[in-house]
Parts: structure tokens; sequence; C-alpha cells
């Protein structure tokens, strides 16, 4: 009896030990695998959103990169100085006559000077391009004849971080 007694003891326990078990996985590890699988789905939803947005950002700086390779020439022209006596030794080596004035404002300048024939001023046009500052002929040209002479005002913008909007003195 006292065998029994003992088994029947042990059965007890054992089932004791399996329901405080069972009510341990339901209370507690069963709500904590939930919320585990929750934070999982929040935390895989987040890192496509995240790599997502670092393609996008790595396009960006690819794009970046070359659109600053294709303008590199233009943006370092845009950044140098201005040098109007540089510029005008530039244009004379185009027209022999040509004066240069200023404006009111710094980047606006007029060129003003006789041809010899259209190929000067073609010329000027081509290489202009070429000038280490970004030079922009605003047309239309004005052209006259005055006395036999062809006599053609050029007015130009010079594009330059050093003169933006500054008025003359």
């Amino acid at each position: 009896m006292k065998n029994n007694n003992i088994v029947i003891k042990n059965i007890l326990f054992l089932l004791l030990f399996l329901v405080v078990l069972t009510l341990f996985l339901v209370i507690y590890i069963i709500p904590q695998l939930k919320e585990y699988k929750t934070k999982q789905a929040i935390i895989a939803k987040s890192e496509k959103i995240y790599n997502k947005n670092i393609d996008s950002l790595n396009k960006l700086k690819k794009k970046k990169e070359l659109t600053y390779k294709r303008y590199k020439k233009n943006i370092e022209k845009y950044n140098r100085n201005f040098d109007l006596e540089n510029f005008k030794s530039f244009v004379k080596r185009f027209f022999k006559d040509a004066t240069i004035n200023t404006t009111k404002y710094k980047e606006k300048l007029i060129i003003q000077t006789t041809i010899a024939s259209k190929e000067e001023l073609y010329n000027f046009l081509e290489k202009v391009n070429d000038y280490k500052n970004i030079v922009k002929i605003n047309f239309p040209l004005v052209y006259k004849i005055v006395n036999g002479n062809k006599i053609i005002t050029i007015n130009v913008t010079i594009s330059n971080i050093n003169l933006k909007n500054n008025l003359k003195d």
C-alpha cells in the first residue's frame, strides 16, 4: 500500500507539474510568441522600406554624380571669378574695334563693334562657348549700317557666382 501511495503521489505531482507547465505556456509563452511574430513583421516591413529608401538614395547619388560629371565644366566656369580685362582681350581677338560697356548690373555687358563679315560674328559666337566663364549672348543682336560700316551691338550676360545680382557701385 505504501508503494501504491508513492505511485499515486508521483502521478499527482506529475499531473500538477503538467498543469503548471501548461498554464505557464498559455499565460506567458504563447503571448510572447505572438508579440514576437508581430514585432518581426514590423521589423521586416521597416527593413523593406529602409532598403527601398537606400536604393532611392543611391540612385539619386549616382544621378547627382552623373549630372556633376556632365556639367562639371559649366560648374567650374560658374564658380570661376570673372575678369573684365581678360574678357575684353578675348573679344578683341575677334573684333578689332570692339568697345565693351557695363550696365547698372555687373553681370550685363554691351559689346559694340563694326564687323567686316558675318564670319567674324560666327567665329565669336562659336568660341564664346569655350571662354573660361559662362557667357550668354542675348538675342536679338542689333545690326545697323552707319556710313557704310556694319555696326553690331551684342548684349551679353555673364553667369558667375560672384556677380549674381550685384549692382554696380
